[in-house]
């Protein structure tokens, strides 16, 4: 069987709990939490980024560390800001400073046009995901055979 656990915004943590109970009882699970945990995750691309392929990815854990770090990166070219877990988009999102304190920031999951907002207020709005997505992954192109 197959599930979409993060489909319409949910997150996976009720069913990882009851994948956890049935492989405790035994019953053979195809994707254990704990190795989604370390492999099913975007952090996986910071972890591997010596490797040359994940190119120039961060890790934000906290909204501390995003506060902190974004800002300084944005400076110097645009950024794809992904939530640790998840897929299909949700919570994706492109940066890119245009003056001052506005970026331009378009959203990978609902196909709306870009829009210009204060730095500051976006950050408010994404810290407050932080925690329900492990944290955040920030890439830029730099590094990447892609772009």
């Amino acid at each position: 069987m197959w599930v979409n656990p993060v489909q319409d915004g949910r997150r996976r943590h009720a069913l990882d709990a009851l994948l956890r109970e049935a492989a405790a009882q035994g019953m053979q699970v195809g994707a254990h939490p704990d190795v989604i945990d370390r492999l099913g995750v975007k952090s996986v691309l910071v972890t591997t980024r010596a490797l040359g392929w994940s190119g120039d990815a961060w890790a934000c854990p906290s909204e501390a560390a995003l506060r902190k770090d974004l800002p300084r990166r944005l400076a110097s070219e645009p950024r794809v800001l992904k939530p640790n877990r998840g897929n299909g988009g949700g919570g994706v999102w492109r940066i890119e400073r245009i003056g001052g304190g506005e970026v331009e920031v378009m959203a990978a999951a609902c196909g709306a046009p870009p829009q210009a907002m204060d730095l500051d207020a976006f950050l408010a709005a994404r810290c407050a995901e932080i925690a329900d997505a492990d944290g955040f992954v920030d890439r830029g192109r730099r590094g990447s055979a892609k772009g």
